[in-house]
């Protein structure tokens, strides 16, 4: 079956059709596709909120800015996916094969990336004192931290600014964030030297 009509087939069983910006869009939203084989499909800008996805076979997908929160991704593969500015806050990619996907402007804060298959050097480390998680890609020097510069990955040394002039020093709370936060970046600019020999 053709790419086309394998997507139309799988939006009429299991969503919808939708306009944005005179553009036709695919609404699977919540959809329960779990070990579907949808690879190879054009998904780009697809909404996949709570999509159930376990399983899933999604290689070599466009996904590029699919809207993919709260999906269950379980051991889905996403080999060699293009999730480019995707987001995928919250979603449960435990176990997931991610190798050769591009991950550039993904949103991954609350992503559970446990045991995941990951096609660079990401490092989530958390839940921090709020329960919230840092995301940190060693090579590309770029982090995600909750609602920090709206959600986009931003440098290390720009978080660590925000960190010193944002955590007052006078209060108890904002004093533990602080040093949760600089053990954090601590952490990150060790990994980057060793694994790249930066300074």
């Amino acid at each position: 079956m053709m790419d086309d009509e394998r997507l139309n087939s799988l939006v009429v069983t299991h969503g919808r059709w939708r306009r944005s910006h005179g553009k036709r869009l695919v609404d699977l939203s919540g959809a329960k596709l779990q070990y579907a084989s949808l690879c190879d499909l054009a998904l780009g800008r697809a909404d996949l909120h709570c999509a159930v996805l376990r399983m899933a076979n999604l290689e070599r997908s466009n996904l590029c800015g699919a809207n993919m929160h709260l999906a269950d991704l379980r051991h889905a593969s996403l080999r060699g996916a293009r999730l480019r500015g995707a987001d995928l806050r919250c979603a449960d990619l435990s176990m997931a094969d991610l190798m050769g996907a591009d991950l550039r402007g993904a949103k991954l804060v609350g992503a559970n990336l446990c045991g995941a298959l990951l096609p660079e050097g990401i490092v989530q480390i958390g839940p921090l004192w709020f329960g919230g998680y840092l995301i940190y890609w060693v090579e590309r020097d770029g982090i995600q931290c909750n609602g920090w510069n709206r959600g986009k990955c931003g440098a290390l040394v720009e978080f660590e600014r925000a960190v010193e002039r944002d955590c007052p020093h006078h209060d108890e709370d904002m004093v533990r964030r602080r040093e949760e936060y600089r053990a954090a970046i601590a952490m990150c600019k060790a990994l980057r030297q060793v694994r790249l020999g930066v300074r």
